[in-house]
């Protein structure tokens, strides 16, 4: 395997946080305070009770957010020592990448992402459009501001996490919906100071760490995607085995041959399901590090990089511009021979049509999205049914001047609440009902799939 010509990981002398750092151990960096930080947050712990694909609960051995997210950590962090970067902001990303993921899956972001970008109707039935700063969610841009808003263990700057590891959080998936505009997501670029090198300057915390974290999701998601359809009986060990030759024969090596034939020759669930899972993080992983240690040094020399230049150049860089140098192809042969990212986009098709396109996956989507969408009418309709932390969040944003948090320790959160009934009784101006939307949309995304089970049930039974 080719060697690397330069390290080209984050600087952390470009690493900020909004708020002063307390740090006084010398033996943690930035990036390791940044990991630990996620790491103890309850946004992190609740992922144990939020849906990956299957539903939680359906099965102890199913794969949760959590279990994903330790997947994707474990991943990323192989391959970013290979590549020589920090392998501490890598795993501070990935981590934290999930953070502000709703509860059932993908079909309850989807939902309400479809909430909040609902226009608003009057008493009289006209329509009020919602200003595009109030508009959209979705679960990476959701991250960040959880990471901001809703923890507390420094205060107004919640986990007061580094700019580089805020952009890798938002970074790992789309920051659109391909069939949305971008002003359907609005609400969150008041969070992307948080993430820039210079809150006064608009270049990004970027980093070749966030992008091997994007990569490590995709992986970690094909494996046990398959591995929960096989325990879900909704694809058999034959047909996975003729897609992965179909897919990837050209790039299969003789290691992962004698895997396939392991693979062909077991009938025991269990083994299969490792076999496989060896296979495809191997396959993916290896392709990753080859490419992108060529995709690199080919930078270094194109740009005649420097340890001394390489900050500047993530300065004076857009994102986009660099983002396929972490690739399961070689740039420098453009479109010449098979691509390895053409079979793996054939390969997510195939995952997609047999296993996210299911009866048994839609039905569980679809019940989810009813869920979500019934709170939510419920909540923004009938908002005395929001817990205290909703109220003073709400009475926060609406009355900025006070300190909400001091009132109710002085005088009791029934004042609280007679404010709050009164800023929420019918007819509400445009702007309280908008923040309430959002408070309710912010409550609901941390839920845990039984918390929002729970909350359902307590609301309409």
């Amino acid at each position: 395997m080719e060697n690397l010509k330069l390290s080209l990981h984050a600087p952390i002398s470009l690493a900020r946080r909004v708020g002063a750092s307390s740090a006084t151990q010398s033996y943690r960096s930035d990036f390791m305070r940044d990991r630990d930080r996620v790491l103890y947050s309850r946004a992190f712990r609740r992922l144990a009770g939020k849906t990956q694909v299957y539903l939680t609960g359906a099965d102890d051995h199913l794969r949760t957010r959590l279990t994903h997210t330790l997947e994707v950590s474990q991943i990323a962090r192989t391959i970013s020592q290979q590549l020589q970067l920090d392998c501490d902001l890598t795993e501070a990303i990935a981590l934290g990448h999930d953070i502000g993921h709703t509860p059932f899956g993908h079909a309850g972001e989807r939902m309400l992402h479809e909430l909040m970008i609902e226009n608003l109707k009057t008493e009289s039935g006209s329509t009020v459009l919602i200003p595009k700063d109030f508009r959209g969610f979705k679960h990476n841009l959701q991250g960040v501001a959880t990471s901001i808003l809703a923890e507390k263990n420094y205060e107004n700057n919640g986990l007061n996490l580094t700019n580089f590891t805020l952009w890798g959080i938002q970074a790992h998936s789309d920051s659109t919906y391909k069939n949305q505009s971008e002003n359907d997501l609005g609400y969150y670029h008041q969070f992307s100071k948080y993430y820039n090198i210079e809150e006064s300057n608009p270049a990004p915390a970027w980093s070749f760490e966030a992008f091997v974290v994007r990569e490590a999701d995709e992986i970690a998601q094909h494996h046990h995607d398959l591995e929960d359809a096989i325990r879900g009986k909704l694809i058999t060990q034959s047909e996975i085995t003729i897609q992965i030759n179909k897919s990837f024969g050209l790039f299969l090596s003789e290691h992962h041959k004698q895997i396939i034939n392991k693979m062909k020759a077991t009938n025991d669930e269990e083994v299969y399901i490792a076999l496989l899972a060896k296979l495809v993080v191997d396959l993916f992983v290896t392709r990753l590090i080859e490419c992108s240690i060529k995709n690199m040094n080919a930078l270094i020399e194109k740009e005649k990089l420097t340890d001394q230049t390489f900050g500047q150049f993530i300065m004076q860089t857009k994102p986009e511009q660099v983002s396929n140098i972490i690739s399961y192809d070689e740039l420098a042969l453009g479109d010449s021979g098979e691509k390895f990212s053409y079979a793996e986009t054939e390969f997510r098709k195939f995952i997609s049509s047999r296993v996210l396109a299911s009866y048994d996956i839609q039905k569980a989507d679809s019940k989810g999205q009813y869920i979500i969408r019934k709170i939510f009418r419920a909540l923004t309709t009938s908002p005395s049914q929001l817990p205290d932390h909703c109220v003073i969040e709400f009475m926060q944003k609406f009355e900025e001047g006070k300190n909400w948090n001091n009132i109710r320790a002085r005088e009791g959160m029934g004042v609280i609440r007679e404010t709050f009934k009164k800023a929420v009784t019918a007819p509400l101006s445009v702007d309280a009902e908008l923040l309430l939307r959002r408070v309710v949309c912010n409550y609901i995304a941390s839920m845990t799939d039984k918390y929002a089970k729970t909350v359902f049930n307590e609301i309409y039974h």
